[in-house]
C-alpha cells in the first residue's frame, strides 16, 4: 500500500471564489471600504491586494491608506467600481458601449490588465467616424500603442465621415494640423448626384488608405473592351478604376487568383483559339503588366495560389470542336463538352514560380475537368465542381502540397516540380463526395470551412472538410451562372450579372454573413459585363 495519497479538488477554487462573494454581500470579515459617488462596497484587503498589483502597494506599503478603513476614488463613477469591484470577487465584468471608455480609464489606474485589454477589444471592434478621434487620445493618454494606431488609421481612412461628428470639432489644433498635413488625407466637396448617372462615371475623388476591396474584371458586351471596378465594402461603393494601366481584354475561359495585392489572369480564348497568355496587375502600380505564358495554351481551366506560388489546374487545350461547332464563346456553357478535353494525360498541373519568374510542368492529370474551380486550403489545393468527358461532377478532390515525404520529414528538393509531384504520387488526392453534381460551382474558405455555391441552382452549402461533414445554408437572393465569389473578413461576396429579367443589363452584389448565416443585398452596378472575374486586394480606390 501507497504511504500517502494525494488530495487534488478540482471544485476547490471556485468554492473559495464562491465564499469570498458571499463574504463581500453579507458584510463578513471586511476590513475596508472603497467609496465612488454614493456607492460603498465593504471588501477585504487582501482579496483586493491579491487581484491588483494597485491594491496590494497600496495595502501593503506605509502609505495613509493601508492603516485606513475606507478608500474615495473621487474621479470615479459608483457604477464603473461595481464593475471592478465585481470583477474582483468573480473574474466577471461587463463590457459594453455605455461603460466601455471610462472602465478602461479605471482599470488602468488601479491595474487591473485583463480588463483593460478587453475593453481595448470592444472598442477596437466598435470603431466608428464618431469615436475614433477620442478613443485615439485615450490610448495615448494610458499607453496604449497597439489600439492608439488603429484608431489613429481608421480615422485617417474614414476622414471625410469623421468632419461630421462632435469630436472634430472639439480637436486640438495641433492635432487637427497633425491630420489636415498627412498625404492620405484629400479634402474635396461633394458635388450632386443625378439618378440617371451610373454611380462610378460620377467624379472621383481619392480614398485615404488601401483598404480591402473587391476589383472586378469583364468586358463591355458591345466594345469588347476590357472594363475594370472597384467596389469598396465598407462604404458600400462603385467606382470604375479608369486609371488603370494595359487593361487586357478578359477573354473567355480564362482564370483568375491573387498572390498578395496582385491580382494574376491565365490562359483563355480569342478569336476561337486557346492562348497561353499570362497577365498580372499590381494594384500598388495601377497597371498591367505581361508575364511569361503557360508552358501550354489552357482555357476552362482553374487556378489558385499557395506561399507565392500560382498552380493552374486542369482545363483544356483543345478547341477543334468549338470551331466546328461554330458556338458563340458567350455560351461556352451549353456546348458538348466531351471533345473539348484533349488527351487528359497531355493536360497537367503547372505552377509558377515567382521568384524564378518562370512556369514548371509539375504533375499530370489523369481526368482533368474543364469549368472547376480551385482555391487553396490550408495545406492542400481543393477542385470542385466543372465536367468531366460532358457530365458534371459531384466529388471534390484535394490535393495534398505540403511538400513531405510519406514518412513526414520534410524532403529537400530543388525545384518546386519535384517537391509538388512527389507530393502528389505519395499522398494523391483526396476525395469528398458532394450532395449532387456541380456544373457552375463557386467557393470559398472561411475559417475552418469551406462555403460551395452550385450557381446555376442557388445551392449554398458549408463544408468542413476535417469534420467531413456539410451543412445547408440559405440561398442567395439573385441568381447567375456568370458570377463570382470572393470573401473579406466574415463576409462571402456574390457578384454577378443579374438575370432575372433575362437580360445582363447590371450587376447585383450581396454578401452572407458566417455569423449570422443571412443574406443581404448591397448596391448594385448598372453594368452589363462580360465574362466577369473578381478578386480581393488592398488598394486605395476613388468613389463618389
Amino acid at each position: 500500500m501507497p504511504d500517502q495519497k494525494q488530495l487534488k479538488n478540482v471544485n476547490y477554487s471556485e468554492r473559495i471564489l464562491s465564499s469570498f462573494q458571499d463574504f463581500k454581500n453579507d458584510n463578513v470579515l471586511s476590513d475596508i471600504i472603497l467609496i465612488a459617488g454614493q456607492s460603498q462596497y465593504h471588501c477585504h484587503k487582501v482579496i483586493l491586494a491579491a487581484s491588483s498589483p494597485y491594491f496590494k502597494a497600496m495595502f501593503t506599503s506605509a502609505l495613509k491608506e493601508s492603516r485606513d478603513n475606507a478608500v474615495e476614488f473621487t474621479e470615479m463613477s459608483g457604477h464603473i467600481l461595481d464593475e471592478i469591484v465585481n470583477y474582483v470577487y468573480s473574474g466577471i465584468a461587463e463590457v459594453n458601449r455605455d461603460n466601455a471608455q471610462e472602465l478602461l480609464t479605471a482599470a488602468h489606474l488601479l491595474q487591473f490588465n485583463e480588463i483593460v485589454e478587453a475593453c481595448c477589444d470592444f472598442l477596437r471592434a466598435h470603431l466608428h467616424p464618431s469615436n475614433c478621434l477620442g478613443i485615439e487620445w485615450l490610448s495615448r493618454l494610458h499607453s496604449l500603442p497597439k489600439l492608439e494606431a488603429e484608431a489613429q488609421n481608421y480615422a485617417i481612412e474614414n476622414f471625410d465621415r469623421v468632419l461630421d461628428y462632435d469630436e472634430f470639432l472639439k480637436l486640438p489644433d495641433d492635432r487637427l494640423q497633425w491630420y489636415l498635413q498627412l498625404s492620405e488625407i484629400d479634402l474635396y466637396t461633394n458635388l450632386e448626384v443625378s439618378d440617371n448617372v451610373p454611380p462610378c462615371e460620377i467624379n472621383p475623388r481619392p480614398s485615404t488608405l488601401a483598404k480591402d476591396v473587391i476589383v472586378l474584371l469583364g468586358n463591355d458586351p458591345e466594345t469588347g473592351l476590357g472594363m475594370m471596378y472597384a467596389f469598396e465594402p465598407l462604404r458600400e461603393r462603385w467606382s470604375a478604376l479608369s486609371d488603370a494601366k494595359g487593361l487586357p481584354c478578359v477573354l473567355d475561359g480564362v482564370a483568375i487568383t491573387t498572390v498578395g495585392n496582385n491580382i494574376f489572369i491565365t490562359g483563355g480564348i480569342r478569336d476561337e483559339e486557346i492562348v497561353s497568355e499570362v497577365w498580372c496587375f499590381s494594384s500598388k502600380d495601377r497597371k498591367w503588366i505581361s508575364l511569361p505564358n503557360l508552358k501550354k495554351p489552357r482555357a476552362l481551366h482553374s487556378c489558385a495560389s499557395h506561399n507565392n506560388q500560382i498552380f493552374v489546374i486542369s482545363g483544356t487545350d483543345n478547341i477543334a470542336s468549338m470551331v466546328k461547332q461554330s458556338v458563340p464563346h458567350e455560351t461556352i456553357e451549353r456546348l458538348d463538352l466531351k471533345d473539348t478535353v484533349s488527351n487528359g494525360n497531355s493536360v497537367k498541373l503547372d505552377g509558377y514560380d515567382l521568384a524564378k519568374l518562370e512556369w514548371e510542368e509539375i504533375a499530370k492529370i489523369s481526368y482533368p475537368r474543364i469549368k472547376s474551380m480551385t482555391i487553396c486550403y490550408k495545406e492542400t489545393l481543393i477542385e470542385v465542381g466543372g465536367y468531366q468527358f460532358s457530365i458534371p461532377v459531384k466529388k471534390l478532390e484535394v490535393y495534398n502540397c505540403s511538400f513531405k515525404n510519406p514518412g513526414g520529414a520534410n524532403k529537400k528538393s530543388p525545384t518546386l516540380s519535384k517537391k509538388l509531384s512527389q507530393s502528389l504520387s505519395f499522398y494523391g488526392a483526396e476525395q469528398y463526395i458532394l450532395p449532387e453534381p456541380i456544373e457552375h460551382g463557386r467557393m470559398v474558405s472561411v475559417n475552418d470551412d469551406l462555403y460551395i455555391l452550385w450557381q446555376d441552382a442557388k445551392k449554398f452549402i458549408s463544408l468542413n472538410p476535417e469534420k467531413k461533414n456539410f451543412q445547408n445554408l440559405a440561398r442567395p437572393c439573385s441568381h447567375s451562372t456568370n458570377s463570382s465569389l470572393v470573401v473579406i473578413g466574415n463576409r462571402i461576396y456574390l457578384i454577378g450579372c443579374h438575370v432575372d429579367t433575362g437580360r445582363e443589363d447590371f450587376l447585383s452584389i450581396e454578401y452572407f454573413d458566417v455569423e449570422s448565416c443571412d443574406w443581404c443585398q448591397t448596391a448594385s452596378i448598372r453594368r452589363a459585363l462580360r465574362n466577369i472575374q473578381c478578386a480581393v486586394v488592398k488598394m486605395r480606390c476613388t468613389y463618389d
